[in-house]
């Protein structure tokens, strides 16, 4: 789990570096048409889908996601292929995603460790968010 976890935050941080030597302005082609986006108005939020992620080692992989949030500038969160299904699957709208995202990410730069979710408010712990308040 780690190691795949430590390739990815590898890959975010070329990536976030490579965005940031471009001059704002991204091009790329789907199939034979070219696209171009602009990329200065665009605020950078990194996501890494691995197909484990256990939050009970959560002091074991923080350090990697933090270390790409310091030094990079760029918040960062984690999820495992369920985790993340479930996460799209209750925060089924754009803006609640990604206030269920910010929400991590605030926890883990508070706190030192992301925590790990629920959806049910009858799961109580320190640790854990409830993010029942954000479905729609």
């Amino acid at each position: 789990m780690l190691h795949s976890l430590k390739k990815a935050t590898e890959q975010v941080k070329g990536a976030l570096s490579y965005y940031r030597r471009i001059s704002g302005r991204l091009d790329f082609r789907i199939d034979e048409e070219l696209y171009s986006l602009d990329t200065k108005s665009l605020e950078i939020n990194t996501l890494i889908v691995v197909k484990e992620l256990f939050y009970d080692d959560a002091d074991e992989f923080t350090p990697l996601l933090l270390d790409v949030y310091k030094n990079k500038d760029a918040p960062c969160v984690a999820f495992s292929y369920i985790d993340f299904y479930l996460f799209c699957f209750h925060l089924n709208s754009e803006k609640a995603f990604f206030n269920g995202y910010k929400n991590m990410m605030t926890y883990a730069a508070q706190n030192g460790v992301y925590p790990s979710f629920s959806f049910e408010s009858k799961v109580k712990s320190k640790d854990r968010h409830i993010f029942s308040d954000y479905h729609p």
